[in-house]
């Protein structure tokens, strides 16, 4: 569920940067995935966690 709600939220942000030309707010993303803005910030934390985690394994495994 929250990997579903987590591509929504990409797929969201992409959609709108290319209507926009910009990066979306956070009320903007909000709005497109019919979510509320502490969700989306919830689902940005977790996304930008993953990130770091997914780069510092990655580190990791360079050194090895």
């Amino acid at each position: 569920h929250m990997a579903r709600e987590t591509n929504r939220l990409l797929q969201a942000t992409m959609e709108l940067e290319d209507e926009l030309g910009r990066e979306a707010t956070l009320t903007e993303l909000a709005e497109k995935i019919n979510l509320p803005e502490d969700k989306v910030k919830e689902l940005i934390q977790v996304s930008m966690n993953a990130a770091e985690f997914s780069q510092s394994n990655e580190s990791a495994e360079d050194e090895e």
